[in-house]
């Protein structure tokens, strides 16, 4: 009412629309769509009524008080009450749809017609050629789009689009593509134009993780909120899932237009840094393969048979077994080759000696031994290592010559000297350090025995150089 207050205040006067046949509830709502914020167009029972409650009342009857007849008179009613006519409107089926004509009495213009796939479109028309309208001059592409103008379809694809003046809302929508909506303003008589490319439509990445509380990033953007599906355009996408106390996992994923891709991504818990520098070897272990080493040695000859003899005729002396350990200290050197996990020392030579004296049993009465000399010859010892960061665990072994020298006392009380040649096996186990690719330190433990032979233990303390050979050798 108050609409019509204003239109009257303003001096244009409305005009009283009327749907006489089968469809002409449908046409009346089709119609009241279509106007929009045309408030001049009154066109429902309650706007009748505001516009005849509104009116005042009329000087002059005109050929309702004459003798004349009247042309129309309902119009001449309206007329009196502040109407400007009347429009009839009216709809009828065509082939491919339909079509609506809208009549104004007194006929002072029009008619207008309009037609349309639907009878909502059909009355859009005919409204827009009695209002007036502008044009869209739309492209799309993929060309079969589906084109809706305020929610209506208006058609389909590329096309000039008759739209009344004022602010509309275009939205374009085509199978295997993602809609678009816009806003668009359309001048009375005049054309906009708009093109309209549709993106492929979005696929979805749906992701089970665990631990709880998982952190995601798709493209280095954080995703806030993972417990539904996100939308993604087609293609390849970078994402990484990331938790406090655990390894990140990270790869590159291919999004499809409207599929789903299922994920379930559980997190590793990351090992203390000590244990993956450990299972890492560091380049300085594996720089060089030839070294060259020095060891100090502290050991013990352990006690054991001997039956070693001495002189000649009755000086004859039968050393039987040594019957308490010597210790002994030494030195050695050695030369060798290693790969990543293979270990060779080509040669090593060294020496042990003692000094105290300890119990023997020599010529089946209680003795003594002293001052025992062992010269070593270790050649090719094989074995192994595993380099894990700066440590290197290794075990090499093989045969050793021992050369033997030790006193032992006779009955009467002196000492003579005993001297005989062993051959052993050995093995030594250990940890070297490498302090640069070149230099290192290692600690071992070096074990030579034999069944009949007296055992030695020696722990091994030195470091090395590591080398490469010349290239001329």
């Amino acid at each position: 009412m108050h609409g019509l207050l204003l239109v009257l205040l303003l001096g244009a006067p409305p005009l009283v629309w009327q749907f006489p046949g089968p469809r002409g509830a449908e046409l009346q709502a089709a119609l009241i769509a279509a106007r929009g914020d045309a408030a001049e167009h009154r066109m429902n029972e309650d706007e009748l009524r505001a516009l005849l409650d509104a009116a005042p009342a009329p000087d002059a009857l005109g050929c309702l008080a004459d003798a004349r007849p009247c042309a129309d008179p309902r119009v001449e009613v309206l007329q009196l009450m502040g109407a400007a006519g009347v429009i009839v409107a009216t709809s009828e089926a065509i082939d491919g749809g339909f079509a609506v004509t809208l009549t104004r009495a007194p006929p002072t213009e029009g008619p207008w017609k309009g037609t349309g796939a639907t009878l909502a479109a059909a009355a859009e028309d005919a409204f827009g050629q009695l209002r007036g309208h502008g044009t869209l001059q739309l492209t799309t592409e993929p060309a079969e789009a589906a084109v809706f103008i305020d929610d209506r379809r208006v058609g389909d694809g590329s096309g000039a689009y008759p739209v009344g003046p004022g602010g509309h809302r275009l939205r374009v929508e085509a199978p295997g593509a993602r809609a678009t909506e816009q806003p668009f303003e359309i001048t009375l008589g005049k054309t906009t134009t708009l093109k309209v490319t549709l993106p492929d439509a979005y696929g979805e990445l749906a992701l089970l993780l665990a631990p709880d509380g998982a952190r995601v990033l798709l493209d280095g953007a954080p995703v806030a909120d993972v417990s539904k599906p996100i939308e993604l355009p087609p293609g390849p996408h970078r994402l990484r899932v990331e938790a406090d106390g655990h390894d990140p996992y990270e790869d590159e994923i291919t999004i499809k237009s409207r599929v789903r891709l299922d994920l379930t991504i559980g997190l590793q818990r990351s090992e203390e840094a000590w244990k993956t520098a450990l299972r890492t070897p560091d380049p300085d272990t594996l720089a060089h393969p030839y070294y060259v080493r020095a060891s100090v040695r502290l050991g013990s000859v352990l006690s054991g048979d001997v039956d070693e003899q001495t002189g000649r005729g009755d000086a004859r002396l039968d050393l039987e077994s040594q019957d308490a350990a010597i210790g002994t200290g030494g030195l050695d050197v050695g030369v060798g080759w290693r790969s990543r996990y293979l270990t060779v020392e080509a040669l090593s030579l060294g020496f042990d000696s003692g000094g105290s004296a300890v119990d023997a049993t020599v010529d089946g009465v209680d003795g003594r031994v002293r001052d025992p000399f062992r010269l070593h010859l270790r050649p090719g010892w094989v074995g192994g290592r595993y380099p894990a960061w700066r440590l290197e665990p290794y075990a090499h072994g093989g045969l050793v010559f021992t050369r033997e020298t030790l006193d032992a006392r006779t009955p009467t009380g002196e000492y003579t000297e005993l001297s005989h040649w062993m051959v052993l096996l050995g093995l030594e186990f250990g940890v070297r350090y490498s302090l640069t690719p070149d230099f290192f330190v290692h600690v071992g433990a070096q074990f030579d025995f034999l069944p009949g032979e007296r055992a030695t233990a020696v722990l091994l303390l030195g470091g090395g150089y590591a080398l490469e050979l010349p290239s001329w050798l």
